[in-house]
């Protein structure tokens, strides 16, 4: 089996597979190239109807994504051995979810696909960015250290920006009708601590350039179709800053246990001023009685 699993919440619209999702018509043919284990196929099927064929080198994988697609071909997708043994020849998606950066020749395959996309068919493609802001500071401080998984996955063949990718797929014939993004910011405080700590004087273009769209891009997602087109579809919504909204969250939190405790408080010395003017109005009452013996 492959290290690679993913949880899938169609609420959240910070994640990749359900930015594609978004994207994928009712009743689709699917060919889903790298499908692993079908995880995402299974909702394809559930959800929308799909017809799916996968592609998947991972034997145990593709044995378990045969729950879910029609077909699976167990293949090296840069080897021409798994067209033959296509079912179906005609697909209104193809979906490279974390795949491409995996390839030795991504572009090459990417061109041999087009062929198999119906009329009004796309291919809906996820990258990881290596622009991200985390990488640029790791390679501001003289690091690239691989990693079992994310960005730095050190099975990674290849290595995107946004720009670098569309300009990759312009080359075989694609353009873009719509861009997305998966994002994953850093706080300012970290940022300044970060630069700071390698005698960087941290100015505030420094920060905005570290927090702009582009620099908190964790993946990119994009739907390709054949051809030029006149306007490309961006995000409908602005990216998600993820450890900002966790902060702000965190402080909204503190700031409503802070009200909370202040109520109670005011609770309290209200509770705790009736009671003693009770014990006044009982201590006056008794003396008065005293006085009168």
């Amino acid at each position: 089996m492959s290290k690679y699993k993913a949880n899938l919440n169609l609420k959240d619209k910070n994640n990749t597979l359900t930015n594609i999702f978004i994207r994928v018509k009712k009743n689709s043919k699917i060919l889903d190239v790298g499908c692993a284990s079908g995880y995402f196929d299974k909702v394809l099927k559930e959800k929308k109807g799909c017809s799916i064929v996968g592609i998947e080198i991972d034997k145990e994988d593709a044995k378990e994504a045969e729950k879910y697609c029609d077909q699976v071909i167990v293949a090296d997708v840069e080897s021409q051995d798994w067209e033959r043994k296509l079912t179906i020849k005609k697909f209104n998606h193809i979906i490279f979810a974390d795949l491409l950066e995996h390839l030795r020749e991504p572009e090459k395959l990417l061109e041999r696909v087009k062929k198999y996309l119906s009329n009004q068919g796309s291919i809906l493609v996820s990258i990881p960015n290596i622009a991200h802001v985390s990488i640029r500071l790791e390679l501001l401080k003289g690091d690239f250290i691989p990693e079992e998984t994310g960005i730095l996955d050190n099975t990674h063949l290849k290595y995107f920006t946004k720009d670098s990718f569309l300009n990759i797929a312009k080359q075989v014939g694609f353009d873009a009708k719509w861009v997305s993004q998966s994002s994953f910011d850093f706080p300012k405080e970290q940022i300044e601590k970060y630069l700071s700590g390698m005698g960087l004087k941290v100015k505030r273009e420094a920060l905005e350039n570290l927090n702009s769209s582009d620099a908190v891009a964790l993946q990119y997602i994009f739907e390709l179709v054949p051809g030029e087109i006149s306007k490309t579809d961006k995000m409908e919504e602005k990216p998600i800053y993820v450890a900002r909204q966790f902060l702000e969250s965190v402080e909204k939190e503190k700031k409503n246990e802070i009200e909370a405790l202040k109520k109670e408080i005011k609770h309290l010395r209200e509770e705790a001023s009736r009671n003693q003017g009770l014990l006044t109005y009982k201590l006056e009452r008794k003396l008065r009685r005293l006085l009168k013996k």
